[in-house]
């Protein structure tokens, strides 16, 4: 890919189905598959969590001195909970021991750690007999099955099957874009599509950590992936659009922006309240200038040392 539609296209599916298929071409492929998503996600995760630990303890802080408004995080108690929170949130498996995510948005990264590792479990397989175009297949195999449980029986639905088939979908997007040849990918794909349009016409079911719609959410999922099909096609005209260009930058610490997001309009929401400001165009303007800075900052000082050089040029 090339552009700044790609480098929007990359977080979705390019970066982890490209590094899949080229560890197969690697000396232990797998394990420097998975190291490498470890270094991507978990540090600035780490790093995320100790910030918001540090906010939400100092907001506590702050409402017992009356300097700030009660709220939903000044009220929970972060400093005497059991191990299995503790340790579930250090590791990203709060889902699987059903604990609450201290870093609100950590629930969909429980879901894209799994996913790797499955992705992992499926590279374990002997070099000879795995190739580019088996691996794929066998994820959207994958992907075929979790569709249908969803459909046959949703209430079978289990953590991280229920939010494979977005991942499946990233996958296919890749898979497209390669300009692939292979009647059974394309076969595959396309049962993946119809099965995602009859999902959407069922019965709505709730999924994921966050009880969401699942008809929204793959409803979402498969107009993004059309929508980035049909760009790939113009990209080169679409990367000379300022708009796209400045979505590109942003997508450059887009993963950070993802983790802090939260916490910065908490905190300046508090501010607000505290200068009595209220204006929400103002309010708008304020939060977004923040977000933007904050995530830039965590990018540089805690996202991009666990990058490697050649990962920050791609993106």
């Amino acid at each position: 890919m090339s552009g700044a539609t790609a480098a929007t296209c990359r977080p979705l599916c390019a970066r982890p189905s490209q590094a899949a298929c080229a560890s197969l071409r690697q000396p232990n492929g797998t394990w420097r598959f998975l190291k490498a998503r470890f270094r991507r996600i978990y540090p600035p995760f780490w790093c995320a969590s100790i910030l918001a630990a540090t906010i939400y303890i100092g907001f506590q802080s702050l409402v017992a001195h009356g300097l700030a408004r009660p709220n939903l995080f000044s009220e929970q108690d972060y400093l005497h909970r059991p191990f299995a929170y503790y340790f579930g949130n250090i590791t990203l498996l709060q889902i699987s021991l059903r604990q609450p995510s201290l870093l609100a948005v950590s629930w969909t990264l429980c879901y894209e750690v799994a996913f790797y590792l499955i992705v992992g479990l499926v590279l374990i397989a002997p070099r000879p007999r795995l190739n580019v175009a088996l691996l794929l297949q066998t994820l959207h195999v994958i992907t075929i099955a979790c569709l249908l449980l969803l459909i046959i029986k949703p209430q079978w639905h289990r953590y991280p099957f229920d939010l494979w088939p977005q991942f499946g979908l990233g996958i296919a997007v890749y898979d497209v874009l390669q300009g692939t040849k292979r009647r059974l990918s394309h076969g595959l794909i396309g049962i993946v599509l119809i099965l995602t349009v009859l999902l959407c016409l069922k019965p709505d079911i709730a999924l994921g950590a966050m009880i969401a719609s699942a008809r929204l959410t793959y409803i979402t999922s498969l107009t993004f992936a059309v929508v980035l099909c049909l760009c790939y096609h113009w990209d080169k005209i679409l990367a000379q659009w300022m708009a796209v260009r400045l979505l590109a930058f942003v997508g450059l610490f887009s993963y950070s922006l993802y983790l802090v997001h939260s916490l910065t309009m908490r905190v300046t929401n508090q501010v607000s309240g505290i200068l009595h400001q209220h204006n929400p165009v103002f309010m708008l303007v304020l939060a977004t200038a923040v977000c933007l800075a904050t995530s830039y900052l965590f990018y540089y000082y805690c996202e991009r040392p666990f990058t490697t050089r050649k990962a920050r040029i791609s993106s």
